[in-house]
């Protein structure tokens, strides 16, 4: 394999202690100082991972989901079918049963509804009567559906990270980091991480004496953020970094069943990589809604017993075997 420099000139040393090839390489990936190279090869979720509140609606989305814990209003999760939305609804779910609030998922059917808010989810809420919906990974483009909902009394927060269109759904609130004029520093992250940013900011203001806790559910952040392709720099280097080290030690039983059925190498001797999550975590999570439902991977991942994960688990694993 030949080398090509973007360069014929070798940079100076910017850091010591690194090798020349390493400083070139982060030199042509435009971290040119010390400051910047550290941050890349050593991500620190304290120093990189952003106050979730620079998001220019956070503080509406925490007060209205105060409102519906004080007024013990039923809450609905919709969530994507894919890795990322999965990951998403099982983040949202864990927050909400923290706080102690009454909910309902629904994922749609890949094949039936395709990717959005279908008109089959705004009918399930409404017969749910719920009064407030999250659309996580989708709701962007999903002016008809978000209106229909309102007109059921329901109100809508979408959290997505898809793009935005010129004419924005009614929403009551919507947080995503492509915002136009949003303030956020940090535009690349996925649903999952957009997700967790409002669980973030709903446990920093209403559980406060938990927050440290919920560094758990970064191996579900790290997950989504790599299922969905999503670039590995920044606030996401730093989310799935420490992700991978949850992982290998996950407190999930969903995690635990999957690890054991695929025989994958993963425990706190033997670290999760990135590469893990993408030729082996997520193509089983996927293979649930091409060969049956996504419900399946979200039940493996919210799973509260072995025996149940386990099933579930074998079960996402044929599934993942017979795909064409």
């Amino acid at each position: 394999m030949a080398w090509k420099l973007l360069s014929q000139e070798v940079p100076e040393a910017l850091a010591e202690g690194l090798h020349p090839v390493i400083r070139v390489l982060l030199e042509a990936r435009g971290y040119t100082t010390p400051e910047e190279q550290e941050h890349f090869l050593a991500p620190d979720y304290d120093r990189d991972v952003y106050d979730p509140f620079l998001f220019s609606q956070m503080e509406r989305v925490v007060e209205r989901v105060k409102k519906a814990r004080e007024q013990k209003e039923k809450v609905g999760i919709f969530g994507d079918f894919d890795a990322d939305g999965i990951t998403s609804s099982v983040l949202l779910r864990d927050g909400l049963e923290a706080l102690g609030m009454d909910y309902v998922v629904y994922i749609p059917d890949k094949l039936r509804e395709g990717h959005g808010l279908s008109s089959a989810g705004v009918d399930f809420f409404s017969q749910a009567q719920t009064t407030l919906v999250f659309t996580l990974d989708c709701g962007m483009m999903n002016h008809t559906e978000i209106s229909s909902l309102k007109e059921h009394g329901i109100e809508t927060i979408i959290i997505d990270h898809h793009h935005v269109p010129e004419v924005l759904p009614e929403a009551y609130a919507i947080i995503n980091p492509k915002l136009p004029n949003e303030g956020y520093p940090f535009r690349e992250l996925c649903g999952a991480g957009t997700t967790f940013k409002v669980v973030q900011a709903l446990y920093t203001r209403l559980l406060p004496e938990r927050l440290e806790q919920l560094k758990w559910v970064l191996d579900v952040v790290a997950t989504g953020t790599v299922a969905d392709v999503m670039p590995l720099i920044g606030e996401n280097r730093a989310l799935v970094k420490y992700g991978l080290l949850v992982l290998g030690k996950t407190r999930r039983l969903g995690f635990q069943a999957l690890i054991r059925t695929g025989r994958l190498k993963i425990d706190e001797w033997n670290a999760a990589k990135a590469q893990t999550i993408s030729f082996q975590i997520a193509p089983r999570l996927n293979a649930a809604s091409r060969m049956a439902h996504a419900m399946l991977a979200h039940q493996l991942l919210v799973a509260q017993d072995l025996e149940s994960a386990e099933k579930l688990a074998v079960e996402l694993e044929n599934l993942n075997l017979a795909r064409p």
